[in-house]
């Protein structure tokens, strides 16, 4: 695995690290197989236009608070998916890694 430090060294050799992982043939197949599941969802969401298959049986326990979607989860058609985004949600301005807000 290859890991990138975001914040500043002094050496840029330093930034980069590289640990080994080791994984049995099954794991890997295993991997290879949940990659194309989530391909096939991705697909399905945004080229045939499905909707997304929402887990609302935590949306009242996420980590001991609300799910932050749960007013979307709870909507049941796309027109009104889209006015919940459009008055709770704002597009927020790309990640940039280099600029890291403190």
């Amino acid at each position: 695995m290859n890991f990138a430090q975001v914040s500043p060294v002094k050496d840029p050799m330093e930034r980069f690290k590289r640990v080994p992982i080791f994984k049995t043939d099954w794991q890997l197949e295993q991997y290879r197989l949940r990659q194309l599941r989530t391909f096939h969802k991705i697909y399905d969401m945004i080229v045939l236009g499905e909707r997304a298959d929402w887990n609302t049986s935590v949306c009242n326990n996420m980590f001991h608070n609300e799910c932050q979607y749960r007013n979307l989860h709870r909507q049941n058609t796309n027109d009104a998916m889209i006015q919940v985004l459009k008055t709770d949600f704002k597009v927020a301005a790309p990640w940039n890694p280099e600029c890291a807000e403190d």
